[in-house]
């Protein structure tokens, strides 16, 4: 698992590398946020710790931008911070999936937290996933290459009747047999006798 630690203060940035290395993930630390944002496009990550004052773009604008992007809807970001609680509802709502205090956070609790999101962050289609991503998880994973989605049953017809692109239903051959001409054949005598159907309609006799 790689993960991407977005922090400026080398001392902090230290504290968090060690404890995740010692926990068995991969660990990139970079302290500016342009650079961390273009980080995310050419290689792929699985969490980002992230710090909200950081030079160039700040953790706002870096969570902003996440998640304007279909490919990191997924993607787990963990917010360690050092503002009041009460702007952290506002992170949250820009994209944040956890943010902790960087007063109360220690190195076990990080290595808790960042297990917890991984494992319920779900995983994204191959498709949305940087191309070195997605061969990767192929190289470990053959199946995924060949998985392919179930087919819908042969007699399921999409057609919809407000929809004039859907393609028209399918015709049925006759084989040579016609539809027999049906003629109404009015029996004037027996309506006579009864005084005709008009007749018996509008009450005239």
């Amino acid at each position: 698992m790689k993960i991407l630690v977005v922090e400026d203060d080398p001392i902090v940035a230290t504290i968090y590398t060690r404890a995740l290395d010692k926990a068995g993930y991969q660990v990139d630390v970079i302290a500016d946020g342009s650079d961390a944002f273009h980080a995310l496009h050419t290689k792929g990550y699985d969490l980002v710790l992230l710090d909200i004052m950081l030079p160039n773009m700040d953790g706002m604008a870096i969570l902003r931008r996440i998640r304007a992007q279909k490919k990191f809807e997924f993607l787990p970001i963990i917010v360690i911070t050092g503002v009041q609680k009460a702007l952290q509802a506002q992170i949250l709502n820009a994209g944040a999936t956890l943010v902790m205090s960087k007063g109360e956070v220690s190195p076990q609790k990080l290595v808790e937290a960042v297990k917890e999101q991984l494992a319920a962050a779900p995983q994204p289609p191959l498709e949305l996933l940087p191309e070195p991503v997605a061969e990767e998880l192929v190289q470990k994973r053959p199946d995924l290459r060949t998985q392919a989605p179930p087919a819908p049953p042969a007699n399921l017809q999409l057609r919809l009747a407000d929809n004039p692109d859907s393609p028209p239903p399918p015709k049925f051959k006759s084989d040579g047999l016609k539809t027999p001409d049906v003629k109404i054949v009015e029996d004037r005598e027996q309506e006579s006798k009864k005084g005709g159907f008009f007749s018996r309609l509008f009450g005239k006799k």
